[in-house]
């Protein structure tokens, strides 16, 4: 008969195993985090091979040496700080005078349709403004003469970057456009053309912005320059033939869209921030009370290789269809191959299903110019003609080269811009978000018909509509 061994022996064998099992585990364990991470490591390299920037210092670099032959933005600044400074002195006094502003003001403001004098009270008020701000307005109009512009951007900063000119530029495209109101009310139509023409040039000075937000502002300035002051321009006075087709010349396009800059911005400060969330240091640089744990801990879970590389997966799919023609960009979303997103890809989650949408911001800017364009080319054909044509076609090619396109349309084909006459006058419409013809009703939505999926929302009409009809 054996003796038995001792307790601790078997004791000793089996915390061997135990370990022996550990340190396997942690073998595999790391194993699995180099295999994800070398996957990262070769989705950042096919990104670089392609010329693609994957992180700020990159993309401050390619920005701060782009050559350009004059620019814009120190005339912006010196102007920006002049209306601050009246700001300021303003702020002494009550009530602010700002705040009764159309455009500008927060007050409920009743606005006159296009076609109705400016109310002499508010005339007035808008003139003392514009007044005040005589220097303001020259330098505005000198920087609206210079077609380059290069903001002084820290894009280092990625997601933190402070963006001070975004705010002023809106303002300044207001202001413009209220300039616009007084000489259009003084039937000085070139004066106003000029003004017209500043608001689209300073549009546009966000235009080479590899930053997001800058082109979501730059497409909220445009469309303030369309509603508030285009429309007025056309409604309230009787343009001539050579005022019409100096106005479609200022109002045309730039091929293509920047938009994409935007979204090759958003992917590397994107994977910035993923960079981020693993380096304790840097956190603690962000937020000196934020511990950094819970990054290093989502990084060590594997989670964050499989987030980082669904981020640049969706992003890459989204760059790849806005390098296309925006007419193209409808039917190429609609067939693009998204893999699923898991809701434990936190940072995935909480950025991407917003990014998704963002491209119909701009289409809905690009469609509302080719309104615009097919207005003036109807009333160009009125004023020679005495009447209005039958249709769209009619136009071709002495007006305009083709119909423009509707790029709401354009989910299953590359549709027109859409007329119709109607007592005292026409409407120019597109088929708006949700791809349906309404015939240029311009009622809202009913919470019944409210569908998020064919983009119907509450503060969305029926169809997009210039409406183009004075009593």
């Amino acid at each position: 008969m054996q003796p038995n061994k001792p307790k601790s022996s078997k004791l000793w064998t089996v915390l061997t195993i135990l370990i022996i099992v550990f340190i396997i585990a942690l073998f595999i364990y790391m194993m699995r985090i180099h295999s994800l991470q070398k996957e990262v490591d070769e989705q950042l390299a096919a990104l670089n091979s392609k010329g693609i920037i994957t992180s700020p210092y990159e993309m401050q670099y390619n920005y701060a040496t782009r050559p350009i032959s004059a620019n814009a933005a120190p005339v912006l600044k010196q102007a920006f700080d002049a209306y601050q400074a009246y700001e300021d002195k303003l702020q002494m006094v009550e009530p602010n005078p700002i705040d009764n502003l159309p455009l500008l003001g927060i007050n409920d403001i009743q606005f006159p349709k296009p076609y109705e004098p400016l109310p002499a009270q508010m005339r007035q008020e808008i003139e003392k403004h514009l007044s005040d701000l005589s220097q303001y307005m020259q330098l505005l109009h000198q920087a609206g003469k210079i077609r380059e512009c290069k903001y002084d951007l820290e894009l280092t900063k990625g997601f933190q970057m402070l963006l001070p000119h975004l705010s002023p530029l809106r303002t300044a495209i207001r202001m413009l456009v209220l300039e616009a109101w007084i000489y259009i009310e003084d039937q000085k139509i070139d004066e106003a053309l000029e003004s017209i023409q500043a608001a689209v040039v300073l549009a546009d000075t966000l235009h080479e912005e590899p930053v997001l937000i800058s082109h979501l502002v730059r497409i909220a300035c445009h469309k303030i320059l369309i509603q508030y002051g285009i429309d007025r321009l056309l409604l309230r006075q009787q343009l001539s033939s050579e005022h019409l087709q100096k106005l479609a010349k200022i109002l045309e396009r730039r091929p293509g869209s920047p938009l994409v800059k935007g979204y090759y911005g958003e992917l590397a400060n994107g994977i910035d921030a993923f960079e981020m969330l693993r380096n304790r240091e840097r956190i603690k640089e962000l937020d000196p009370s934020l511990s950094g744990n819970d990054g290093w801990l989502y990084y060590w879970s594997g989670l964050w290789h499989k987030d980082l590389m669904y981020y640049i997966t969706v992003m890459s799919l989204y760059t790849k269809i806005l390098e296309n023609p925006p007419e193209k960009w409808e039917q190429l979303h609609r067939t693009m191959q998204c893999p699923d997103l898991s809701q434990a890809y936190l940072f995935s989650s909480m950025v991407l299903p917003a990014l998704g949408s963002i491209y119909l911001k701009e289409l809905d800017g690009l469609t509302q110019y080719s309104m615009v364009q097919t207005a003036i080319a109807v009333e160009r054909f009125k004023n020679d003609y005495g009447k209005l044509p039958e249709n769209l076609q009619q136009l071709v090619p002495q007006y305009i080269a083709q119909v423009p396109i509707d790029f709401l349309d354009t989910a299953t084909q590359i549709n027109p811009i859409k007329y119709r006459i109607v007592q005292n006058g026409y409407l120019v419409y597109s088929v708006g978000e949700d791809g349906e013809d309404n015939q240029g009703s311009q009622e809202k939505w009913t919470s019944e018909e409210v569908d998020v999926k064919s983009n119907r929302t509450f503060d969305r009409p029926r169809d997009l509509v210039l409406e183009m009809t004075k009593p």
